[in-house]
């Protein structure tokens, strides 16, 4: 079986999965040639990422089976060793005439559902999870550690929500921060930010915001259980009102 091997982008997956095409491949392997697998038995092929191509098959499958398909196949992307799953994903599509959800559906196609879902549920909490602080006047900071790279995916959702106010989304495991200067966004990378610039009034609305829900809390019927069923434990040090 050929192993294909590309540089871990987005891009590079997407030349992976064309070369793969090109060479009418229906069994084939793809990998993060940063994993270091070889082989002394199978045909190994590096893959060079070319961003007209990659372009060219970003398109193509747009075109044909809509932004939906493109937006699930990134999400498969973000959870590690699904390439191969995504290629066969695309390969139903071409070849079976399938549907994208008859793909999804199908019995070899069940882990990959299962990983896309996996990230989307992610994406959904941390929607309702970041929490952002003032550091200066209208510029706006919340940091986490998604299990995913989230970040390009999230702050489109909160930049609707926040059209008017500068944003930074900093991915602090990741070690880099998506910028939102209300005319485009920007990546940066980004080690660690010093929360003592917080302005000076955050202090006082994080205290509030305690407050406020320490009153709407009606003591006999706390449930920890049913709490960490929709807020899991992992999402609460990001999380102001859940800090002492």
């Amino acid at each position: 079986m050929p192993i294909l091997l590309y540089d871990s982008t987005f891009d590079g997956l997407l030349c992976a999965i064309a070369k793969a095409f090109k060479y009418n491949y229906e069994d084939v392997t793809i990998n993060d040639k940063s994993l270091g697998q070889l082989s002394l038995i199978d045909k190994v092929m590096d893959i060079e990422t070319d961003p007209i191509l990659s372009k060219k098959m970003y398109e193509r499958i747009a075109s044909l089976w809509g932004s939906l398909t493109i937006e699930n196949i990134y999400k498969a992307y973000l959870y590690p060793e699904t390439e191969t799953l995504i290629f066969k994903y695309l390969y139903l599509l071409t070849k079976e005439k399938a549907t994208p959800l008859e793909a999804l559906s199908h019995v070899e196609l069940t882990l990959l559902d299962k990983r896309i879902q996996c990230v989307s549920r992610d994406i959904h909490r941390w929607y309702g999870f970041l929490r952002f602080k003032e550091v200066k006047p209208n510029t706006f900071y919340a940091y986490y550690e998604p299990k995913f790279d989230l970040t390009n995916l999230i702050i489109p959702h909160f930049i609707s929500r926040f059209p008017n106010q500068n944003l930074v989304i900093h991915d602090t495991l990741r070690s880099y921060a998506a910028l939102y200067n209300q005319v485009e966004i920007v990546y940066h990378r980004l080690e660690k930010l010093n929360l003592d610039l917080l302005s000076n009034y955050e202090n006082n609305y994080q205290e509030m915001w305690k407050e406020y829900l320490h009153h709407l809390t009606i003591k006999e019927r706390i449930n920890p259980k049913r709490q960490m069923a929709f807020m899991p434990k992992k999402y609460w040090p990001f999380i102001s009102e859940m800090k002492n």
